[in-house]
Parts: structure tokens; sequence; C-alpha cells
């Protein structure tokens, strides 16, 4: 049984008393107990994006002025160096009619690499 339905338990037994400060203070906690198991899950979410994040900057390496991700098959990519070392996004570039050229479309034309 987790710590809600506990609450809740104890607000029906509580109820049953007819104690109305007892009452009050239950409802208090269990309102508190609602605000932790939330504040519980949001962290556990701000965990799993910084694992992720991280599991992804061991794979990437700078090359060529571009980012790219180390897979099984060689490599992935190329990815913006802007974009990931601002916002830890990888942004995957993308080739110009030239097809050594590349863009981010997140800058538009304000930066262009050239990869080889």
């Amino acid at each position: 049984m987790g710590v809600l339905e506990t609450a809740k338990d104890v607000v029906q037994i509580v109820q049953k008393i007819d104690n109305i400060e007892l009452y009050k203070q239950i409802l208090e906690l269990q309102s508190e107990a609602i605000k932790i198991v939330e504040e519980n899950l949001a962290l556990r979410d701000q965990v799993r994006e910084l694992e992720d994040k991280l599991r992804i900057k061991d794979k990437l390496t700078y090359e060529l002025g571009c980012y790219w991700i180390a897979t099984s098959d060689g490599r992935e990519g190329p990815f913006c160096t802007h974009c990931w070392d601002r916002d830890n996004k990888l942004v995957r570039l993308t080739p110009t009619p030239k097809a050594s050229h590349f863009f981010c479309m997140t800058h538009k034309d304000k930066d262009a690499w050239t990869v080889s």
C-alpha cells in the first residue's frame, strides 16, 4: 500500500472519530504527501533526462567542425555544435545542394560546415 492510499484510509478513520482538528491535520498531511510524490516523479524524470544526456555525451565526438555519435555501424551525424554546446540538443545538420556542405535548420544560413 502506498503513502497516498494509507493517507486516504487514515482520513476515513478520522472522519469516523469526528475530531475536526485532527481531520484538518490529516488533510494537511495528505496534501503534503501528494506534493512529495509529485516532486519525486519530477526528480525521477530529471534524472532520466540527465542520464540520457550523459549517454549521448559519452558517444559524442567532435570531428570536421561537427559532432558525430559513435554507433555499432560506425558513426551518425553530423550534428550542430552550437545546439549541443548551448542547449544539449542534438540537431542534425542538413546537407546543402553542394553535398559536402551542411547547415543547421535552427540557425538557418548563419552557420555552414564543410565536411570532407
